[in-house]
């Protein structure tokens, strides 16, 4: 059985996946936005917006132009294939989604929240669903309820560390609801999307929705997005 094939068994019989390469680029990925974050930090954050920004249009043009050429596409899968899950093949990558989601950070947040939110991606994401992987493995129960309680505590535990290291006077309360509601969002979004996907499918044919398809809630832009949102409720709540 090969790499691709192992993956997709893994996703049929339990319905979580663990890819150690995948999840490998996942934490570079994240630390090398909180590396460049603080080398430039004192730079204005206009310059920022702009270089996320650019870095966002150049990956969506990359990606549009694979998606449009076949011979484009499948090179990218043997290049990448054993790194992608199965509707990145046919649609967007995981970068896509994460520069697109540092780009909404640097337009309307502020810097503790900003590396608060990285940091969840980087640690909480990654270990809740590895611990998924493995409880689901041996057909456990509440296999979701338990990923949440995982992703929960470990981004809390990262808000209270940036907070703390940041000044950035979130109480305990506010960062257990950032926690929370980031963490239902990370563990119910496929669910959702389930319900969704089979009319969406209805109308393929519909000028336009061929590319909608293409999309998906990636964790990689909802946990940004949705750190950012709770961080903004924990404040007026």
């Amino acid at each position: 059985m090969s790499k691709i094939e192992a993956k997709e068994f893994d996703s049929a019989v339990t319905g979580y996946t663990w890819n150690p390469k995948r999840k490998l680029w996942h934490v570079f990925g994240c630390g090398l936005i909180l590396l460049l974050f603080f080398l430039y930090a004192d730079y204005s954050r206009p310059l920022m917006v702009l270089v996320a920004f650019q870095c966002s249009m150049l990956i969506t043009i990359m990606e549009f132009v694979r998606l449009r050429s076949e011979i484009e596409n499948q090179t990218f899968k043997n290049i990448f294939g054993s790194w992608l899950r199965k509707e990145e093949e046919s649609g967007f990558n995981a970068s896509f989604y994460y520069l697109w989601g540092t780009f909404f950070l640097a337009l309307t947040c502020s810097d503790p929240v900003i590396v608060m939110a990285v940091c969840i991606l980087g640690i909480a994401d990654p270990l809740s669903a590895f611990v998924r992987y493995e409880i689901s493995k041996r057909k456990f129960r509440y296999v979701t309820q338990i990923g949440l309680l995982v992703f929960v505590t470990s981004a809390f535990v990262c808000g209270e560390v940036t907070s703390n290291l940041m000044r950035a006077e979130f109480s305990w309360a506010q960062l257990l609801f950032i926690a929370a509601f980031v963490g239902s969002v990370e563990s119910f979004t496929k669910h959702v999307v389930a319900l969704f996907r089979p009319f969406v499918a209805r109308m393929k044919k519909v000028i336009g929705v061929q590319w909608i398809y293409r999309l998906y809630p990636d964790d990689n832009f909802t946990i940004l997005v949705a750190t950012a949102g709770a961080s903004g409720l924990a404040k007026i709540l």
